[in-house]
């Protein structure tokens, strides 16, 4: 991973509560193949950034360390730091009286998602995206590992997949994106889907329960720099399905019969590319 800052300044920048420290840190810790370096960085944003315990506590999870789980435990219970129910975006959720809110600039849109996830109780994650990044598909594995614990739906519709069936190879996502994305259809049971007519170019996340839903549209992809870097627009919308018009789930599943369901891919039809983000598509374009 490259960095703007040395390790040295990363950590100083931690400690003034700088979120561009939070951001590189927090991917060090997803992606670092050097275990030594994992528990540093893992251990320095639990104590340099409390009040994201709880989403520290969940990325690690992911991570099947039980050591480096252990560590944070130990570190969340020396300084008293919450790592069950994020408080983070408490004041978005609870607004009661806007139904339509304006997702504030450096919003980690992944960590919101899943705040509201497990605020409601979710059971159904409906995703619709243009393109995605085995990097965001990371970050948001909290959330989907959550919801298929709760034996919920989890779906996802990209641009990315648009010419999966092409003999040729296909230049719209690397290699690294199809591989996790055949583990999430083996494993949790993900249903997977384009659309191949037209460029789709929506951004479209659904959560819901029996009652309520929360739907957050904008110009978030699922990517690493999209939740993390850029200077992203979205607005969350929050639908009592008891009272209201469900008019985006209709809009979601009206579309999703337009799309062709994808049961596997074939890996070896991709590139090893590393992407992380649309950039690194234009780049190569």
């Amino acid at each position: 991973m490259s960095k703007l800052y040395s390790n040295v300044a990363l950590m100083k920048l931690a400690s003034i509560q700088s979120q561009y420290a939070y951001r590189e840190m927090l991917s060090f810790m997803l992606t670092s193949e050097d275990r030594k370096e994992r528990y540093k960085y893992a251990v320095k944003l639990m104590m340099a950034y409390p009040h994201n315990g709880s989403s520290i506590y969940s990325y690690a999870m992911e991570l099947n360390d039980d050591r480096l789980i252990q560590t944070l435990n130990d570190v969340a219970k020396k300084f008293n730091i919450q790592t069950e129910i994020s408080e983070k975006y408490k004041e978005i959720f609870e607004v009661k009286d806007e139904r339509v809110q304006l997702i504030p600039k450096g919003t980690i849109i992944s960590e919101l998602l899943f705040d509201l996830a497990k605020e409601i109780k979710a059971n159904t994650f409906y995703m619709a995206v243009g393109f995605i990044f085995s990097s965001g598909l990371k970050l948001l594995y909290p959330l989907i590992n959550y919801i298929y614990d709760a034996d919920g739906t989890i779906e996802l519709i990209t641009r990315s997949l648009q010419s999966f069936e092409n003999e040729g190879r296909n230049n719209k996502i690397d290699k690294g994106t199809v591989i996790f994305l055949n583990k999430l259809i083996d494993e949790i049971n993900l249903s997977l889907f384009t659309y191949t007519d037209i460029f789709y170019h929506g951004k479209f996340y659904y959560l819901a329960n029996d009652e309520k839903a929360y739907i957050l549209i904008g110009s978030s992809n699922i990517s690493k720099t999209a939740f993390l870097g850029n200077y992203e627009l979205d607005t969350l919308i929050t639908v009592d399905l008891k009272n209201e018009k469900k008019q985006f789930l209709y809009w979601y599943e009206e579309f999703r019969q337009q799309c062709k369901l994808i049961s596997h891919l074939d890996d070896t039809k991709y590139e090893n590319f590393k992407w992380e983000s649309e950039l690194d598509i234009l780049l190569y374009v």
